[in-house]
């Protein structure tokens, strides 16, 4: 038996209170209990859902994740960053790295490097096992596909037939301004009747274009188009051109092109002039400047970090205008902590440089090579490995880890995978990460914004 308090009277509610008494509080006729706020923790709060669309955009509350650009995934790859980095020995590297540069007069060097890329423009080749799947797929499919009468294919290929009869009638009545006779039963009876209003209007379009232009003129443009090498059979043969699967430039070995391995992702390595290292195209961040120039916008209209805004000047800068890129995600995927020697420490009073990885991958345009780069190649990541161009071995292991981890990883990783219950758990997210760590090698990349913490502030 459930107890309920007694409403107070109307004359005990309009009597006066006592001097120096605390106000009554009104009492509540449906649950008999004081009118309060419910504590915070019983609250009926609505959780912040995490949601896949079927485009692949990803929500929080119905706001969809246009890119990985969105500056709400920034802060969450930087939270994934430490924790991630508290797990390897990055933490621990990057904290005697700190050590030592603090005994010197100037902080360590900001510096950052961009992986342009071109995208596979064909899939890639089938695995043996994806080709007996398949072949077991498509005989099982054709054992268990049921036969069709012959007698039902003739009356579908006549079905067929009519409807085409009838839509060249209907087409026909409508250019000479009439109908289709009724009493004509050598099509459908839906296909019967006057013509319809549209059908009208669509006739007095073509006579008027055919009085302004003439008959034969008409069919002078339509041949003209329909001919050997005319616009329409030239749109045609661009637009179903069959890519082969290897080039001339893959025979050859010839690097120095994008005309080739179309089904894997090529990287741009450049040789310094001054140098003659290999290296990734980048420059020195310069942070006081980067706050007055102006804002850079991804492809979504989102503002970029004030790092990834500076890769993306220096790149266009670099490489020329005609070339549209996109730079993927507003954190770097990689950092290498790289000290000087004790000459290069005494001339420039600091312990080394921090140099951050960022990966931009090319929409269109032609690449410019500037003049302070004397030579370059287009390799994927294999071949990046199995060349060795890079002198330090530190950096050639974080680049290629840095590669390894793909644009549906970097979002995967920051922590925007839906659950089945539709909220990312920290287990189910700490397990994700060590999946990719594991599987890929990935061993820097998703703990570079730990040491870019500071720039990205």
């Amino acid at each position: 038996m459930v107890a309920r308090v007694a409403a107070p009277s109307t004359a005990a509610a309009l009597r006066p209170a006592p001097a120096g008494a605390a106000p009554a509080r009104a009492y509540s006729r449906k649950y008999g209990q004081r009118d309060r706020p419910r504590p915070y923790h019983k609250q009926k709060r609505r959780p912040k859902m995490l949601t896949a669309t079927p485009d692949h955009d990803f929500q929080r509350n119905g706001k969809p994740y246009k890119d990985s650009n969105d500056p709400r995934l920034l802060r969450a790859h930087n939270n994934l960053a430490l924790r991630t980095a508290k797990k390897t020995s990055f933490a621990e590297q990057l904290a005697a790295f700190e050590e030592a540069a603090a005994g010197f007069a100037n902080p360590p060097e900001l510096h950052f490097a961009t992986m342009l890329e071109r995208p596979p423009i064909i899939t890639a080749d089938e695995m043996p096992w994806e080709t007996a799947f398949r072949t077991v797929r498509d005989a099982r499919r054709a054992a268990e596909k049921p036969e069709t009468p012959a007698e039902l294919e003739r009356m579908l290929e006549d079905l067929k037939a009519e409807a085409l009869e009838a839509q060249r009638r209907k087409r026909e009545a409508a250019l000479s301004g009439g109908g289709v006779n009724d009493n004509d039963e050598s099509g459908p009876a839906h296909e019967t009747g006057p013509g319809t209003t549209k059908d009208r209007r669509k006739a007095k379009e073509a006579a008027e274009t055919e009085s302004k232009y003439g008959a034969d003129d008409l069919e002078r443009r339509a041949s003209a188009l329909r001919g050997e090498g005319g616009a329409a059979s030239q749109f045609v043969a661009s637009s179903t051109r069959e890519v082969p699967r290897t080039t001339k430039n893959d025979e050859l070995g010839n690097t120095r092109t994008l005309d080739r391995a179309f089904a894997d992702r090529l990287v741009l390595v450049v040789r310094e002039a001054s140098t003659g290292r290999w290296v990734f195209p980048g420059a020195a961040f310069d942070h006081a400047a980067s706050l007055t120039a102006d804002p850079v916008l991804s492809p979504h209209g989102f503002k970029l970090s004030p790092l990834a805004a500076a890769v993306h000047r220096s790149t266009t800068n670099a490489f020329g205008q005609d070339i549209n890129f996109w730079v993927v995600g507003s954190g770097p995927m990689a950092v290498h902590l790289q000290p000087f020697d004790e000459e290069e420490q005494s001339r420039r009073q600091s312990y080394g440089r921090k140099v951050f990885l960022f990966r931009a991958d090319i929409l269109d345009g032609r690449v410019e090579m500037p003049s302070q780069y004397d030579d370059h190649q287009w390799l994927t990541r294999l071949e990046i490995q199995q060349a060795g161009l890079f002198a330090d071995e530190g950096f050639a292991s974080v680049a290629h880890d840095a590669l390894g981890c793909s644009e549906q990883e970097f979002v995967h990783l920051a922590g925007c995978k839906p659950t089945a219950s539709g909220r990312p758990s920290q287990a189910a997210v700490d397990e994700a990460t060590a999946d990719i760590l594991r599987l890929r090698g990935v061993g820097l990349d998703s703990a570079a914004a730990a040491a870019a913490a500071d720039v990205e502030a």
